[in-house]
């Protein structure tokens, strides 16, 4: 996929992109006033190099199918049964076959994604610079249903890990100033409360968090799903079980977005017509791509922000006389102009209070 001097794919015209440039606007506004949730998916994780979709499937496969070279597969033909088989009832044959309950799926999955370690991708790095903005925390939660913790390394001891087992420490963040990381999908720490298989994604018994979800898609104006695919086990089983909420944001005007990228303009027209009949607006940009434009739109806001206080400051209201204003402040001072703005901004008067 082919990124313009805009941020957006080449293949999209004018129209779309002006569409998709109001979307960010509207997702930056919404993160700025905490009304803006995210939900990470697997595709978050690809590019650290975190086995996901078919590379995860082909693990699964392979351990359960490969152990004897002269009855193993060949790789073709691993390939057609991913093809006929999703992940979770493959994950469902490997807890199955070896007869070990949990415990070899559990090692199987422990080494890929706890202790191999990945560094962070372009997302990630991107991400990171999102959360504190002017001054505050703007993301007061971020759901995944990743098992790997590349999200937590993302904002480092900001970040608290959540599961089923542990809820109740989601209030104790907002009291200490911490970021939850809400796992709806547990993580790898216990046999019994991730969920891979089929049986396990059709398992009520993660109510708490579920709550804490359904809550985020009562409240949010714009709520974003990042790395998932439209055939997604993890995307699907959400979108079954909150069909009718999905339904309800799309009657009351706040947006569901999927982003996602596309390889060309066919596929970008027969899904956005797919994701559209699923009650979501689909942005086709990767995860990196988006979170620079959502900076993009934050900078924009904040330099309006900026710009708005120093007219009040200095009792001008022209934009041309503001920086004429600046450039001589500036001069004076023996100052950048970024400088300058920030002492106007931070005079105070002999109290301490700021003027």
């Amino acid at each position: 996929m082919s990124i313009s001097a805009n941020g957006f794919p080449d293949f999209l015209g004018a129209s779309e992109r002006s569409t998709f440039e109001m979307h960010m606007r509207d997702i930056a506004h919404a993160l700025c006033i905490g009304r803006m949730e995210l939900l990470a998916g697997a595709g978050m994780s690809r590019e650290s190099g975190v086995p996901c979709g078919a590379e995860l499937g082909k693990l699964f496969l392979e351990s359960i199918l490969s152990a004897n070279p002269t009855t193993a597969p060949s790789a073709a033909r691993i390939d057609e049964l991913l093809k006929r088989h999703p992940l979770e009832l493959i994950a469902e044959a490997v807890e199955q076959i070896k007869g070990t309950k949990r415990a070899f799926l559990t090692a199987l999955l422990t080494k890929h994604f706890v202790t191999t370690q990945y560094d962070l991708n372009a997302a990630h790095k991107t991400l990171q610079t999102l959360h504190l903005w002017f001054g505050k925390p703007l993301f007061s939660r971020i759901f995944t249903t990743n098992f790997d913790l590349l999200l937590e390394k993302t904002f480092g001891d900001c970040a608290k890990t959540i599961t089923e087992t542990n809820y109740s420490q989601i209030r104790e963040c907002e009291i200490n100033g911490l970021l939850p990381i809400i796992h709806l999908h547990g993580t790898l720490e216990r046999d019994d409360t991730y969920q891979i298989t089929e049986k396990d994604l059709f398992n009520p018994s993660q109510r708490f968090l579920k709550n804490e979800l359904l809550n985020a898609l009562y409240v949010a104006d714009a709520f974003v799903f990042i790395g998932y695919s439209m055939s997604d086990p993890d995307f699907r089983s959400l979108y079954r079980e909150y069909l009718n909420l999905m339904e309800l944001r799309q009657q009351i005007a706040a947006k569901t977005y999927l982003v996602a990228p596309a390889s060309d303009w066919a596929e970008f027209m027969l899904g956005q017509e797919i994701w559209k009949g699923r009650n979501a607006v689909w942005i086709p940009l990767d995860a990196s791509s988006f979170f620079r434009l959502l900076r993009n739109e934050l900078e924009r806001i904040s330099d309006a922000e900026v710009r708005s206080r120093l007219k009040k400051r200095l009792s001008i209201q022209d934009d041309d006389a503001l920086d004429e204003r600046l450039a001589e402040l500036a001069a004076t001072l023996e100052y950048t102009i970024d400088e300058t703005k920030s002492f106007l901004l931070d005079s105070r008067d002999k109290s301490g209070a700021r003027v």
